[in-house]
């Protein structure tokens, strides 16, 4: 059985999450699914919601939930989810809030376009300037098409030792974000 939660959508006090469900080989029977959003501790902070998917799957299934915290859901929290079928139990997460999700982004799956639109528009200078109003790190962006000179080098370097400690001090991040930021760089877990 494959089972995969997908962030839809997020608000400040809740998140709305596909439920995916996909049998492997034959027919499996659905007992039971519950998702909830943990924080970075993995502590509930919603309630357990039961969804409403039970009995026989022979074919992919997919259903939208909405899940209600009890607070404004904080920085680093994770949907989390668990299906139980005749064959055993399987447990699915994502994160909870939206460009976290690597693959998501790297296929363009939060970009929603209308029928017809697609085109690709560049910003204008005014709307250039706006976004940068908005979002300053993007300053240091530029679009060329001139290919670059020079070897390119097709790795990254590896970051020196007090890499965290340096970002932390030149954006003057508190120290969840400090736990956060050293999670997110963390070997620990694989990014799929």
């Amino acid at each position: 059985m494959e089972f995969q939660l997908e962030l839809d959508e997020r608000g400040a006090d809740r998140v709305f999450v596909v439920v995916r469900l996909a049998p492997t080989d034959s027919a499996v029977i659905v007992e039971r699914v519950h998702v909830a959003i943990v924080d970075r501790r993995g502590a509930p902070i919603s309630p357990k919601l039961l969804v409403p998917i039970s009995g026989p799957i022979a074919q992919p299934v997919a259903l939208m939930t909405e899940l209600r915290s009890t607070s404004d859901i904080p920085r680093g929290s994770r949907v989390i989810g668990t299906v139980w079928t005749d064959r055993g139990s399987v447990e699915a997460s994502c994160p909870a809030e939206p460009g976290t999700s690597l693959l998501a982004f790297a296929e363009g799956g939060r970009i929603r376009l209308r029928p017809g639109e697609g085109g690709i528009a560049w910003l204008s200078e005014t709307e250039t300037l706006q976004l940068k109003k908005h979002y300053s790190w993007i300053d240091g962006f530029r679009f060329t098409e001139e290919e670059p000179e020079g070897p390119v080098d097709s790795v990254l370097a590896e970051p020196d030792e007090d890499m965290i400690s340096t970002v932390a001090e030149e954006f003057d991040l508190s120290d969840d974000d400090m736990e956060l930021l050293k999670e997110l760089l963390s070997d620990d877990d694989p990014l799929i």
